[in-house]
């Protein structure tokens, strides 16, 4: 797929892509984010992805309803600046940043979690968590299926501090929200 200008010409191939170029593709069935000015197609989650996106997905609905803000899942674009705009698994925004969620989230949310799959891993990891942190996400967890973890990120300074680990059933240290174990105990 070539990414294509609003008048339908292509864009340069040096060109970095922003989130207008981004919000006026297409429709397409694909799923993309754009991470430092790349366009990246994502793959389709699995069943098991999904099912540790539920679970935390409403326990973090819980949360918010006892506290406050929302909580929201992928597909959702969160436009972080002008070329970056991504779409984590789960996102919780709090009361305060209520007013910057219309069509879709502006700028950054209180928490994000990215669930690790062997095709994102790395990209998780090593290019978006520096992204959500030098532009305002508060804290970040990285949940991998495999290992049975939930690495818990704080900002801090334009960056992230050594993360916190638990593992599946223990309660999810969080400066920001109060899940528990986020139900990811029960996954047996």
């Amino acid at each position: 797929m070539a990414l294509r200008k609003p008048s339908g010409t292509p864009l340069p191939a040096d060109h970095r892509v922003t989130a207008a170029d981004y919000f006026a593709m297409p429709y397409t069935p694909e799923r993309y984010e754009v991470l430092e000015g790349v366009l990246h197609q994502m793959p389709s989650p699995t069943f098991e992805h999904q099912r540790i996106v539920l679970r935390l997905a409403t326990a973090l609905d819980a949360f918010a309803g006892r506290a406050g803000g929302e909580a929201g899942i992928a597909p959702l674009d969160v436009e972080l600046d002008e070329h970056n705009v991504l779409q984590p698994d789960v996102i919780y925004i709090a009361p305060d940043q209520l007013a910057n969620a219309s069509d879709h989230v502006h700028g950054a949310p209180a928490l994000i979690v990215e669930v690790a799959s062997p095709s994102t891993r790395k990209y998780d990891a090593n290019e978006k968590l520096p992204v959500y942190a030098r532009l305002g996400v508060g804290e970040a967890w990285i949940v991998d299926p495999k290992r049975r973890t939930v690495a818990v990120y704080r900002a801090g300074d334009g960056r992230f501090a050594p993360p916190l680990t638990v593992a599946f059933g223990e309660p999810i240290p969080s400066g920001i929200v109060d899940v528990g174990d986020g139900g990811l105990g029960a996954l047996g």
